[in-house]
């Protein structure tokens, strides 16, 4: 167990991360509903569907991995994008947030918040690593 100074540490950039996820599924949001004509988000909602949408992948993503790992290893690359598509659909039964139209407009969906999640990693981790030698530095 980490000592209690570090408590303080470790939930600033849990919810450092944990924003920068719902930002990146926020935007995925606004460009679908930009984008695809059966995209719709309704404004209400669009808090509650961008914190959805990042929660669910984050539950989901090690569990997809996983069994795509084991199952069917050649399809693990596109684990990422089946699990923007299951949250996108959590999000969607959750009335006052999202409605896709189409089968098209649910994969170009996916791929959109696929792609805006995973660039949404990318940076975390960049920002994490800057950190990390920023504090070398200071020691």
């Amino acid at each position: 167990m980490p000592a209690p100074s570090h408590h303080g540490a470790l939930v600033k950039s849990l919810l450092f991360t944990a924003g920068i996820h719902v930002a990146a599924a926020a935007a995925g949001l606004i460009l679908s509903a930009l984008w695809l004509p059966g995209f719709r988000v309704q404004w209400q909602g669009f808090v509650a569907a961008a914190v959805i949408l990042a929660g669910s992948q984050a539950l989901l993503a090690p569990i997809v991995a996983k069994m795509a790992s084991r199952f069917a290893p050649t399809f693990i690359s596109g684990a990422g994008i089946i699990v923007a598509l299951v949250a996108l659909l959590i999000a969607s039964i959750l009335p006052g947030g999202v409605t896709v139209a189409g089968f098209g407009n649910w994969l170009l969906c996916g791929l959109i918040l696929w792609i805006l999640t995973a660039t949404g990693s990318i940076i975390d981790l960049q920002l994490r690593a800057r950190r990390r030698r920023a504090k070398e530095l200071r020691a």
